[in-house]
């Protein structure tokens, strides 16, 4: 488990780095594309990390580490005890 989270994190590194090395390279060349370079490494690094974290959770749901604790109740303060 710890394995595969730190394979995913590497994983998500690189591929953030050569995005960013792909914008520079083509702002250093001056490529008429540059501006969608830029777009689609914001985009990236915005949905790299989520992504990476969504699959680190399905694997510790589904390898059953870990448990989402959902309360049966959600008290609001002053509502039941006379006090507002």
């Amino acid at each position: 488990m710890k394995k595969a989270r730190k394979i995913l994190a590497i994983v998500g590194v690189v591929l953030l780095v050569l995005l960013f090395l792909a914008v520079l390279l083509a702002a250093i060349f001056d490529d008429p594309e540059t501006y969608t370079y830029l777009k689609i490494s914001f985009v990236a690094m915005v949905t790299v990390p989520i992504l990476i974290w969504l699959v680190g959770m399905f694997l510790r749901l589904s390898q059953g580490k870990g448990e989402i604790n959902m309360p049966e109740e959600i008290e609001v303060k002053g509502e039941d005890d006379g006090t507002a």
